[in-house]
């Protein structure tokens, strides 16, 4: 299999990705939701897939986290140099 090297299509993969990931997730709440609403509360934390909902949650967060900070070092640094172009 062969590496992609386009930007455009490496979006596309994300994107795919987490689109995918988006409707795993709303499968489990709604899921969830059925059991709180039939049973109890109780047996819904009781269910394994409520460890799932709250692994994936705290992964989708850290990975949201990972790409505000990637973004923001990256305006920073073009930023710092600008001012230090602008400096010399």
């Amino acid at each position: 299999m062969k590496k992609i090297k386009d930007e455009r299509l490496r979006g596309q993969t994300l994107k795919s990705i987490r689109l995918a990931f988006l409707v795993q997730t709303t499968g489990i709440i709604i899921v969830m939701g059925y059991q709180a609403i039939t049973d109890s509360i109780n047996a819904m934390l009781s269910n394994p897939v409520w460890i799932v909902l709250q692994i994936s949650m705290i992964v989708l967060l850290v990975a949201n986290m990972g790409f505000h900070m990637m973004f923001t070092i990256k305006h920073r640094v073009k930023r710092l140099l600008l001012v230090i172009s602008n400096l010399v």
